[in-house]
């Protein structure tokens, strides 16, 4: 049955989904090209990640919950969407670049 109130969600499943949002946030950070970009720059990069690759987790893994209740499975999809996701927004931040003929 699935999930009718989030707060049935055990605690250690939301640190859990924390840390690999973050993980994944570390992921995408690491191939980021930039050399040469401002310490204000880079981090503001990686916030952004964080956010982006937490967001992404945490919305995945609630959709998985509530409809099939099936934790463990929710736990490991928003893990790889928490990084593949964010991978992507990476990937199409690129080719609007590109696209708009901006220099980096």
């Amino acid at each position: 049955m699935p999930h009718k109130d989030l707060n049935n969600i055990p605690h250690i499943d939301l640190i859990a989904l924390f840390l690999i949002g973050f993980w994944g946030a570390i992921m995408n950070f690491t191939k980021r090209a930039l050399k040469g970009d401002t310490l204000y720059k880079k981090i503001a990069f990686f916030f952004l990640d964080v956010f982006t690759s937490g967001g992404i987790a945490i919305f995945s893994y609630l959709i998985i919950v509530g409809y099939l209740n099936n934790i463990y499975l929710a736990v490991g999809v928003s893990g790889v969407l928490a990084h593949q996701g964010t991978r992507a927004f990476y990937i199409l931040e690129q080719i609007v670049t590109q696209k708009l003929g901006v220099k980096l």
